[in-house]
């Protein structure tokens, strides 16, 4: 993926580097009160992780003590966010064509 698909995929992106906690609170604060879907990507803007939530600041601050990077915090460059209220279809659309290495489930349909 280029810079340009992500641009057109998402809303909003921040730059998080290695996921630190810094980066990530400074970029939760701007998620408060949002629902959508996000994704993780590196450096290369490979997509290591999509997901959703109805509360987004929540959500990106627990990637911080919960183990669903599995260890792959310090490749995580950027965090995409596409806000949306109804955000099941974006995320198993989003998780077909980004491919992500660190999601668990995969729609295939």
């Amino acid at each position: 993926m280029d810079s340009i698909q992500f641009h057109e995929l998402f809303d909003d992106f921040g730059l998080v580097p290695s996921y630190n906690k810094p980066a990530v609170k400074a970029y939760c604060k701007i998620q408060r009160g949002k629902s959508g879907v996000y994704a993780m990507f590196d450096q290369t803007f490979q997509c290591l992780y999509v997901g959703c939530s109805i509360d987004l600041k929540r959500r990106l601050d627990d990637h911080l003590y919960c183990n669903k990077l599995k260890g792959h915090q310090g490749e995580v460059l950027f965090v995409g966010v596409r806000y949306v209220e109804e955000f099941d279809v974006i995320e198993r659309k989003y998780i077909r064509e980004l491919n992500p290495r660190l999601n668990i489930f995969r729609y295939n349909y």
